[in-house]
């Protein structure tokens, strides 16, 4: 095994360089004097070609969900705005207020397919377990939501069931930059329940929560959300504006036939984002331990 070597430096180390009493501050010239112990530079090309495997590991699974996740986009865009979806061929086609549509098929809004419609809870956002997972616009807005980051809130447990996310539940930003931003969750999350600025849309029994999940995670929804609510300097949208979106549904007949084919798709994605945040942790705690001495790396001849 290797040898081990001193902690990395630590606030004692840097406290004989901070100046300043009322307002203590580390000068740059300062922070230049501050001796950082390190292993022999052998140690480190080891220890930087553990971190690279685990860094490689996560660039593949985060390729492997662009690529599923295009593949989900594609099946809805060949079976629900080109409407080439199994049997197509000779189905008839009637005019509507969306140009043709297949025949059976109806122009609603995203209102009009949901069981409900609700806006968020109101509370502030603590970083201690005191109760679910607070969902919030910022946790949302990147491409997958990393839990681990969320933070948690007090909530009465009367209130829990009203404002608890379950599987094919969407929320979406209702206020902000990043107003029209929807996100819809699949099966591995835990307890959350979601912010005042989220507007949640649950879609009803006989239509495909997936199918309505890319739609408002669409370009084209965020798109139309913007067009509709104007240039404020604050974009706000209510929850009807944003389940006011027309679109082709389909007879659930359809809406269950895409799910089985998108469904293992993004049951794959999600297994594939918690894959990279176990990574990403597990990474992140290794690297003060391999600096440290804790953890030791066998020599390579």
């Amino acid at each position: 095994m290797g040898r081990t070597w001193h902690c990395p430096v630590n606030n004692a180390d840097i406290r004989p360089f901070v100046t300043g009493a009322a307002q203590p501050k580390l000068s740059q010239g300062n922070l230049r004097l501050v001796e950082i112990p390190l292993p022999p530079f052998h140690v480190q090309q080891r220890i930087a070609g553990v971190l690279s495997a685990y860094d490689e590991l996560i660039e593949t699974s985060q390729r492997r969900i662009k690529i599923l996740e295009s593949m989900a986009r594609g099946l809805y865009r060949e079976w629900f705005v080109h409407f080439r979806f199994p049997g197509h061929e000779g189905h008839p086609r009637v005019a509507s207020a969306l140009g043709e549509i297949p025949k059976g098929w109806e122009v609603k809004t995203i209102a009009d397919v949901c069981e409900s419609v609700s806006y968020g809870y109101t509370a502030s956002a603590a970083r201690e377990d005191v109760g679910p997972k607070f969902l919030r616009i910022t946790d949302i807005v990147p491409d997958v939501i990393d839990w681990s980051g969320v933070p948690f809130c007090e909530i009465p447990e009367a209130k829990v069931p009203k404002y608890l996310l379950r599987h094919g539940d969407i929320v979406v930003a209702r206020t902000g930059a990043t107003t029209g931003y929807a996100k819809r969750l699949n099966r591995l999350h835990p307890a959350t329940v979601f912010a005042s600025y989220l507007v949640r849309a649950r879609a009803q029994v006989g239509v495909s929560n997936r199918m309505l999940g890319i739609l408002m995670e669409s370009d084209e929804y965020k798109q139309y959300i913007q067009t509709n609510i104007g240039g404020a300097a604050q974009p706000q949208a209510n929850a009807v504006v944003l389940t006011s979106m027309r679109f082709a549904v389909p007879p659930s007949t359809v809406s269950k036939d895409f799910d089985l084919f998108a469904a293992p798709l993004m049951d794959e994605s999600e297994l594939l984002a918690v894959k990279i945040q176990n990574l990403r942790r597990t990474r992140d705690l290794l690297l003060p331990r391999l600096l440290s001495g804790q953890i030791t790396l066998p020599e390579v001849d």
